[in-house]
């Protein structure tokens, strides 16, 4: 059996032919499909994921609605101004108070009112003495149960010629009321 040499060209030819058709073929149909495959489903698990995340925030968006609900309802339950007209009332109040926790009262007065943001601010001005100790348990009592009185400034003042520990405070105290009620304006 000879073998013809244009035979193994053919042979060779048509091999080479046919792995250039399946070179083509591999990258213009198969490589791009299964592309595309791999796209198709990296992109799925995007959405997929992107659902999940949707889905976790509208929960989140949901709970802090009702939380900011529950903090609204708290708010309206717990803490309403006072009417302006009720001002003697409240000084009446905080001098009891004053004195329950010990410090003696010199000067407790009404120094002024500024308007602003849907409130009225009265302006307290207290001269008083007692130990610091007792001042400061006042204040954080105040800032507890009276979230309508906040302290503006506060001075304190050493007495070295009194004996038993106290000292002299000037506190500006603020008060902010209800300014529907205009009937305590100027009012003493």
């Amino acid at each position: 059996m000879k073998h013809d040499s244009r035979m193994i060209v053919v042979h060779l030819t048509g091999v080479t032919g046919l792995v250039a058709v399946l070179l083509v073929a591999y990258f213009l149909g198969i490589r791009a499909r299964l592309d595309a495959e791999a796209m198709t489903a990296s992109i799925q698990q995007k959405i997929a994921s992107g659902m999940t995340s949707a889905d976790a925030l509208r929960q989140d968006i949901a709970m802090l609605e009702e939380e900011v609900r529950t903090l609204r309802t708290r708010a309206d339950q717990t803490f309403h101004l006072r009417p302006l007209s009720s001002r003697n009332t409240l000084l009446a109040e905080l001098g009891e108070r004053i004195r329950a926790a010990g410090i003696t009262v010199d000067e407790m007065i009404p120094a002024g009112e500024e308007d602003g943001d849907g409130l009225v601010r009265v302006i307290i001005r207290l001269r008083a003495h007692g130990r610091l100790t007792d001042l400061l348990a006042l204040m954080r009592t105040l800032r507890a149960d009276r979230p309508d009185i906040t302290v503006r400034t506060l001075e304190v003042r050493g007495d070295p010629l009194r004996g038993d520990g106290a000292q002299a405070f000037s506190v500006q105290l603020v008060w902010f009321a209800d300014p529907a009620d205009g009937a305590g304006r100027n009012s003493g």
